[in-house]
């Protein structure tokens, strides 16, 4: 045997026709004795056959040669017929992460084909019943040294400048300065001199007199500018609205626990078991006002203004949420631009935010809150933007995994009544959050400009050194004009003629699907909390097999998570004892399925369940439940 793996190749060839000779000829031998004339016929030209091909492939002759004369000539005639050749399909990778990543492209595809806001809403919550152990973040709990985090969380180059769409506006900004001067006025004395304080926390009292700046200035400058600027006219302002935003943020080192489990899974490479993961982020803010119109801002970056770059990329360690003082926690993934998907106003004009957030900073950090109170605005106007910018996008037919057609732009404020930062972003891609950091994929863009001061300070007497530059960046922001992209659909994934009314035409299948919906979004606990397991559990059953002869009933003794529940899994109601005697009627059946037919019926309208015969047995009996109930 060693001595047949260190001939050459042609060698082996030699010795494997020489053995196949002498093997055949014994078998022919064999059946010629039987009486099998045939079978030892057969066997010699298999003989000869074999022995032939193996002498062509030591010759270097392909053995695909052995085509006769007539099969050649039929293949001439079929390709003269006019008749292509076969088409094969193309050859797959069949790893288990191959296989993942595109059961995952297949997913993203289906949500963007699906024609409304509320299903696409949905089908990102449908693999999680209790919802997204998610990473929470917020505008107002920005911790220390928290900017390169959020620039790595956003894919946000910043840029500490000012786009130069704006110096364009700088005539009709000149023109209502002055009637805006004399309004601010007036609004500060009244607010500071004149409105009774009232003894609280030191951030309560500033939040409390930020927003009273924050409505009365943002009133007097749509009065001021309503007769000039139709989209001012046509906009809405919102007081402290829900702005939430939902996303998964790719290049996260993977947890201990992920790593422990990985490696009892054999499909996983050991090289792979240490790779980063994807973590769901979750965005809840709450803007002191919003003012929101029908179209939107036109894009800030043109030719000739400032680029920004991203910061190196961080370190593997310090990209984990939790170096970073973030908690984690189950919740439902929201897209909320502070207002339904059936509102017409979907598009953000002006963000405004407070700064109470930077008393408690000063407080926790003490003596280094002053030098990290620049990177903690822009954390703050980054992150704010960002999360505006992707409800938008949600709200008008894109996802979190839907790459946009066209950037969507914000404008934020972010005041105190005295001092004033302001910042525009752009979001140009949503792509780059699924791409890890180093590829260098394009990212978003933030303008920030720095702290201004608008008042010296407020007396009876009045207001000394007041600023108009912060009044002009304030007219800017208002004047901006909204509009139409050329040539660019501005809801390309939604239908344009279907709306979740027209798709559901029975009122109880659509009112349930919607509360469903609503229930979601709300993000209250269910009913019925998650299973959970207790802390003697874990020591005595889990860690240490202490109880052996317990009945296992507890869900982990069983195999069953909780955590990998899908939203559309139903579990049938409980039917007394006494209808179930005999037989179950075939009501209390599609009773206990009629949660769950609502998904399904949603499936069947787009086309994904028509051929299932389970699913439409299920309808059947829907049906039939739904007619008895009515007589």
């Amino acid at each position: 045997m060693m001595q047949f793996l260190f001939l050459s190749f042609k060698d082996q060839i030699s010795f494997k026709v020489l053995n196949l000779d002498k093997m055949f000829s014994s078998f022919q031998h064999v059946f010629s004795t039987l009486g099998l004339v045939n079978m030892a016929a057969s066997m010699a030209v298999t003989c000869r056959s074999s022995a032939l091909r193996l002498n062509l492939l030591k010759k270097g002759i392909n053995s695909r040669c052995f085509a006769t004369t007539s099969s050649s000539n039929n293949v001439s005639d079929v390709k003269q017929a006019g008749e292509t050749e076969a088409e094969y399909p193309p050859v797959l990778d069949t790893s288990f992460k191959a296989t993942k990543d595109r059961e995952t492209q297949q997913w993203h595809k289906l949500i963007q084909s699906l024609p409304t806001v509320q299903e696409k809403q949905l089908e990102l919550n449908m693999s999680r019943y209790y919802g997204h152990w998610a990473c929470q973040l917020s505008p107002h709990d920005v911790h220390y040294n928290h900017a390169e985090f959020i620039q790595f969380a956003t894919r946000t180059n910043v840029v500490e400048a000012w786009p130069n769409v704006y110096s364009t506006l700088d005539d009709e900004v000149n023109k209502f300065l002055p009637v805006l001067k004399k309004k601010v006025e007036d609004i500060l004395l009244l607010e500071l001199c004149h409105r009774p304080k009232v003894d609280r926390v030191e951030s309560r009292q500033q939040k409390e007199t930020s927003d009273n700046i924050i409505w009365a200035i943002n009133h007097a400058l749509v009065s001021l500018l309503s007769d000039q600027a139709d989209h001012i006219a046509d906009s809405q302002s919102d007081l402290s609205p829900r702005l939430e935003a939902f996303w998964w943020l790719s290049d996260v080192p993977a947890d201990s626990r992920q790593r422990h489990v990985r490696s009892f899974r054999r499909h996983i490479p050991e090289e792979e078991r240490n790779d980063p993961v994807s973590r769901p982020v979750q965005f809840v803010g709450q803007p002191a006002l919003l003012v929101r119109g029908r179209l939107p801002l036109p894009t800030l970056a043109g030719e000739g203004d400032p680029v920004g770059h991203q910061p190196p990329p961080l370190e593997m360690d310090s990209r984990e949420p939790r170096t970073r003082q973030c908690a984690y926690k189950f919740r439902h993934g929201t897209n909320i631009p502070g207002v339904w998907p059936e509102d017409g106003r979907q598009f953000g004009l002006v963000n405004w935010l407070t700064r109470e957030h930077l008393v408690r900073h000063a407080t926790k950090y003490g003596q280094h809150a002053a030098a990290d109170r620049p990177d903690a605005l822009r954390a703050q106007a980054c992150l704010s933007g960002f999360a505006s910018c992707l409800s938008q996008a949600c709200g008008v037919g894109f996802s979190p995994l839907t790459e946009l057609t066209y950037p969507l732009t914000t404008q934020t404020v972010i005041t105190d009544g005295r001092t004033w930062t302001f910042s525009a972003f752009q979001l140009n891609t949503t792509g780059a959050l699924l791409t890890p950091a180093e590829h260098g994929a394009p990212g978003n863009t933030c303008w920030v400009l720095p702290e201004m001061k608008l008042y010296q300070s407020v007396t009876e007497k009045g207001v000394e050194g007041l600023n108009e530059e912060v009044l002009k960046r304030l007219l800017q922001l208002y004047l901006l004009p909204t509009g139409d992209r050329d040539g660019i659909d501005l809801r390309p994934y939604l239908d344009p003629e279907r709306s979740l009314a027209d798709a559901v035409e029975d009122d109880w299948l659509r009112n349930k699907y919607l509360q469903t919906y609503f229930h979601i979004m709300s993000c209250r606990p269910r009913s019925r909390l998650k299973d959970e397991v207790y802390m003697w559990e874990k020591i005595y059953k889990v860690q240490f097999q202490t109880r052996p002869m317990e009945a296992r009933k507890r869900f982990f003794e069983l195999n069953k998570y909780p955590d990998m529940r899908r939203l559309d899994d139903f579990y049938p109601g409980y039917i007394p004892r006494a209808l179930r005697q005999n037989f179950v009627p075939a009501r209390f059946k599609a009773a206990s399925k009629h949660e769950k037919n609502v998904f399904h019926e949603m499936g069947r309208l787009r086309g994904h369940r028509n051929t299932d015969p389970k699913f439409l047995q299920e309808l059947q009996e829907l049906e039939s439940w739904r007619d008895e109930k009515d007589k």
